[in-house]
């Protein structure tokens, strides 16, 4: 009935004190941190925990399951592929929605906090991909042209996509690529760019990465966490600035049209 600080996260509120649980687990477990079908978020602040979660493969861990307020459907099986990855396949993984009564369960502290800091044990835990050899010159685009209107679109964005592809540009989309080889593209390439987004965030999957960053801004999403990630990869990290106009008002989610994709 005690509310323990290690749990906190700035998501979550408490509410009135549950009921005594009617389920219960006997033996250890160890917490993982909250879940949800969102890659960026479940990369960077679900898996925060990675660091100590390897060290006890034997150990059930127990993750708090949130469903988010637009749904992002995890058709292609991306938490999976995942966990297996980054070497959590020997687990079992239990998802809670309900109060579990759990006899003994290991807490440890987050290795990333969002805003503030990327610890070096983390760093190292999420870098499972190596490979594959660098192409030379090569320059990508991480496009969000296809992804449902819900998820933050910029019209206008074709057009930057066709002078690009004219200038010897290769235009990805991240949703329909593995996470393996969405982390292995950060080394290949020489320089990535894109609207800014959670395409950039599987950086963090690969050991060596090399490219440039050259994140394009959408207003109303936060530079920090691109910002700590690069440093911690030791890249060099530049975003751009370009004038656009908002179509709706959701925040990360907002629908913005290019002022001047012929600029961009």
């Amino acid at each position: 009935g005690h509310f323990i600080d290690g749990f906190a996260h700035p998501w979550c509120s408490i509410d009135e004190a549950p009921q005594p649980p009617k389920a219960r687990y006997q033996g250890t477990a160890i917490y993982g941190g909250l879940a949800m079908h969102h890659i960026g978020h479940f990369l960077l602040e679900g898996l925060s925990r990675l660091w100590c979660l390897k060290r006890y493969p034997e150990l059930p861990i127990l993750w708090h399951w949130i469903d988010l307020a637009v749904p992002h459907p995890d058709e292609r099986g991306w938490q999976r592929e995942l966990i297996m990855m980054l070497g959590l396949g020997k687990h079992r993984h239990i998802f809670l929605r309900d109060p579990l009564l759990v006899e003994h369960l290991l807490l440890p502290s987050a290795g990333f906090r969002s805003g503030r800091f990327l610890h070096p044990l983390q760093v190292a835990a999420l870098g499972c991909v190596a490979g594959p050899s660098p192409v030379p010159a090569q320059r990508v685009w991480l496009s969000r042209n296809a992804l449902p209107n819900q998820f933050g679109r910029v019209a206008g964005e074709e057009r930057v996509e066709a002078l690009l592809s004219g200038q010897g540009w290769t235009i990805i989309h991240p949703e329909q690529e593995s996470m393996r080889r969405s982390a292995e593209i950060f080394h290949e390439a020489e320089l990535i760019s894109g609207f800014i987004g959670s395409a950039f965030h599987p950086v963090l999957l690969h050991e060596k990465p090399r490219a440039r960053l050259r994140p394009v801004m959408r207003p109303g999403i936060p530079l920090a966490d691109y910002r700590i990630i690069a440093e911690a990869k030791r890249l060099d990290f530049q975003p751009i600035e370009v004038p656009m106009t908002a179509l709706d008002q959701r925040a990360a989610w907002t629908n913005f049209r290019l002022d001047t994709p012929d600029a961009l």
